[in-house]
């Protein structure tokens, strides 16, 4: 199999075939995680339990040790080592084979790039980078490192996205012309204050 031919990761594709990684590992893929981060039992943990027999959650550090220990015994996860900080997850080189960056956007390319450098397939949140240089850079270092680099964009493999491209492919719908799109937090689940990493333009 060619790395070039996969544009997934393991996690998130029901349609397409299993992940190369998956063939090259003669036990369970061992998954990291940059912190205790909400998005991640949606994002990562939900569908790991799915596939168990195949994925292990073995790693995860955060801003807060003492706060990260009890994520960790309150999401279940009896196989992940909490570190005391990012770097020693990512220097460690048994910590995990992959690594989940949900960390906010402005910290995607600084820890993105350790991992790949450290030899760690990474799963990136959105926005992937910052700005486009960011993002020329990331892959270029995971394709210096041959290693699989991808954004966390889940719905690009769900049954829906594949029916609406097969209803463009056909013109079902006529040519499209524009497309807009909104993104928005929804206040009740991140209130504004000033704590609030995601408000702050720094």
């Amino acid at each position: 199999m060619n790395w070039n031919q996969y544009y997934y990761f393991i996690l998130f594709s029901p349609l397409p075939p299993p992940s190369p990684i998956l063939y090259q590992c003669q036990k369970k893929l061992r998954i990291g995680i940059l912190g205790a981060a909400k998005i991640n039992k949606n994002a990562l943990l939900d569908p790991c339990k799915k596939i168990s027999d195949q994925v292990v959650i073995t790693a995860i550090a955060a801003r807060d040790k003492a706060r990260c220990l009890k994520y960790v015994e309150k999401m279940g996860l009896t196989d992940c080592k909490v570190y005391d900080s990012y770097d020693d997850l990512i220097n460690d080189e048994n910590s995990c084979d992959a690594l989940y960056n949900p960390l906010p956007n402005g910290s995607h390319f600084e820890w993105t790039i350790k991992a790949l450098n450290n030899g760690k397939h990474v799963l990136c949140e959105k926005p992937f980078a910052s700005n486009s240089r960011e993002a020329r850079i990331m892959v270029k270092t995971a394709k210096e490192n041959n290693l699989i680099l991808m954004e966390a964009f889940h719905w690009w493999y769900h049954p829906l996205r594949k029916r609406i491209q097969d209803l463009l492919n056909a013109g079902t719908i006529g040519k499209v012309k524009t497309m807009n799109a909104d993104f928005l937090i929804p206040p009740n689940n991140i209130p504004r204050n000033k704590n609030e990493l995601r408000y702050n333009s720094e």
